[in-house]
């Protein structure tokens, strides 16, 4: 197939939603994409009742616990209405909706600070990050405060509402540092995209500026993404492990941007630009 009419570089292997940020995803069939990607993708967040920022375990000593709740939507979102009401489970294990009263403090006190849920981001939409103590981090031992969602106005996205992932990246990565424990639960993308068998390397560095189709979706490559201290964090039965970020490091620390410093990246940030519906096993075409 001709680079003009594009080439077949994987199928979907597997679609995540994300409906508490910072909190695992939920695994889907099949999922419409809007303007703004999966209806409810980081539809809810925690906020900050101190300091009015947004809570997100790239902040660990204060949000490595959102890792241990789940959630779950009540109905079904679409595009373009209000998100609905979720469920979340505690660390705990105890159970509290959104639009139960009671449910910012219970979970202020799973947390371990005074939070209320919301599914209105805040007009200055600030995350703080932690930059782990790592051999040629940008940021190091340091924390740093910043906006997020340039690329998806009035969201809970840490950039775009896509994030694509493939296997040659996972496998790179597993390639240059053996020890990683590069599951894709680590990354939190949106698509999983199963590497077409010649495929190598980082592949993902090489979309940006690019179309990607997958049935009649279409979508624009607009940065490799970077990577921070969530990564190596525990995910559901995935222990700590430095060496996820140290590998990346070694293998791909490119630009986030032209003229901006290299960072390490996996995976690739996109927008929608045109809507439709994705399901496991569609065939994904870069243009």
């Amino acid at each position: 197939m001709s680079k003009s009419q594009g080439d077949v570089i994987g199928t979907i292997e597997r679609i995540w939603r994300y409906p508490l940020k910072s909190a695992p995803g939920e695994a889907l069939g099949s999922a419409a994409l809007g303007d703004l990607g999966i209806p409810g993708d980081r539809g809810w967040a925690l906020i900050d009742r101190e300091t009015g920022y947004i809570g997100s375990a790239k902040l660990p000593r204060s949000w490595r616990s959102l890792l241990r709740f789940s959630a779950r939507y009540l109905a079904e979102p679409r595009p373009g209405s209000p998100v609905p009401a979720i469920e979340l489970t505690l660390p705990d294990g105890a159970c509290v909706r959104s639009d139960d009263p009671a449910a910012n403090d219970l979970i202020s006190t799973a947390i371990g600070r005074p939070v209320r849920l919301s599914s209105i981001p805040p007009r200055e939409r600030i995350v703080v990050r932690e930059w782990p103590d790592i051999d040629g981090m940008l940021f190091r031992a340091t924390e740093s405060a910043g906006e997020i969602g340039k690329a998806a106005p009035g969201a809970f996205f840490d950039h775009a509402p896509v994030h694509l992932l493939t296997t040659a990246s996972l496998a790179a990565l597993t390639a240059a540092a053996p020890h990683a424990d590069a599951d894709p639960l680590r990354f939190r993308p949106t698509l999983l995209i199963q590497s077409a068998e010649n495929a190598s390397g980082f592949a993902e560095n090489d979309w940006v500026g690019h179309r990607i189709s997958i049935g009649d979706v279409a979508l624009k490559v607009i940065a490799p993404s970077p990577r921070c201290v969530v990564v190596t964090l525990p995910h559901g039965n995935l222990s700590h492990n430095l060496d996820v970020l140290r590998g990346l490091v070694a293998a791909n620390r490119i630009p986030f941007e032209p003229g901006a410093a290299a960072m390490p990246c996996i995976g690739a940030y996109a927008v929608v630009v045109r809507t439709g519906k994705v399901a496991t096993g569609d065939r994904v075409i870069l243009r």
